[in-house]
């Protein structure tokens, strides 16, 4: 009887932080959406072509995006042709909104001037992948932020 008792916890415990994911990453689309919205209105431009993923950090009061061509490091092994294009900050209350969207170097929209003064890690992050499959972008895997794994990454220029 303990040996079932236990195995249903366990159970829950697994249904319960699939649910959180499951929420997690739902919410990681809506930011998603939000700013290739924003972007399309600000820029008057096509989304490029070339970016095949964006990656999603999450706390639980913003979340920050990163469009990109190619693996970054923090996933896999960082492609050699991986290159950033647009990043974007939202924020979740009291609505989500677009704080500040970025292409490039070229600011496009901020909402807040301190906006870059936010110790983004200073709190837990969930990092979330999603891989561009046509037009949308498909959630593949989320893990915990890990500074370690992009401290990691070497650069053939740096010293």
């Amino acid at each position: 009887m303990k040996t079932i008792i236990f195995l249903l916890t366990i159970f829950a415990m697994q249904a319960c932080a699939m649910n959180a994911q499951e929420d997690q990453a739902k919410l990681g689309g809506q930011a998603i959406s939000l700013c290739l919205a924003e972007y399309a209105v600000l820029s008057q431009k096509d989304f490029p072509e070339s970016i095949d993923r964006a990656y999603v950090d999450a706390r639980v009061d913003m979340l920050d995006l990163l469009f990109t061509h190619g693996e970054g490091g923090s996933f896999g092994e960082r492609d050699k042709d991986y290159q950033a294009y647009i990043a974007c900050r939202v924020l979740l209350s009291p609505d989500m909104e677009v704080q500040a969207l970025r292409e490039g170097f070229s600011l496009l929209k901020v909402t807040d001037e301190d906006y870059s003064k936010v110790d983004f890690y200073s709190e837990p992050v969930e990092e979330l992948l999603y891989l561009r499959e046509g037009e949308a972008f498909k959630f593949i895997k989320s893990q915990p932020f890990s500074p370690e794994r992009i401290d990691a990454l070497q650069f053939p220029d740096d010293p």
